[in-house]
């Protein structure tokens, strides 16, 4: 009994401490200027960066759904998502948004900071699609 005790306040010790990991962030939430991360520029348009990252899915491995705004082709989105507490919680967003022919510039934000690397992977998918990292 005395063993089952401890377990049982361990995990709700566990539990205490990651709540935090288990809020419902909205994509609003997370883009503010407070989880910045980067801007990058691309020499490239959307279509070519859907393309490079359809090359580097293919090559390499799986990556967060690239969303083309239906309404405007021009801008685009990545989110990556956590289970939250009673739905999907954004905790990573790039935002794409095409300023001139062939140039794009990648907005991101980031929660959590260790998922900064995630979204370094997307840009240098990007930059390069055939190189698997």
């Amino acid at each position: 009994m005395q063993l089952f005790s401890k377990l049982t306040i361990a995990f709700f010790l566990i539990m205490l401490t990651g709540c935090h990991a288990f809020q419902n962030l909205s994509t609003d939430e997370v883009r503010q200027e407070k989880y910045f991360y980067k801007n990058v520029t691309f020499e490239k348009s959307i279509k070519e960066i859907q393309s490079a990252l359809y090359t580097y899915t293919s090559n390499c491995r799986p990556m967060v759904p690239f969303n083309v705004n239906p309404k405007n082709p021009k801008k685009a989105q990545m989110l990556f998502k956590l289970t939250g507490l009673t739905k999907t919680s954004i905790i990573g967003v790039l935002d794409f948004k095409e300023i001139k022919q062939d140039s794009t510039l990648l907005t991101s934000y980031s929660y959590y900071s260790t998922w900064e690397s995630e979204i370094d992977g997307v840009i240098d998918a990007i930059r390069s699609p055939k190189s698997c990292q």
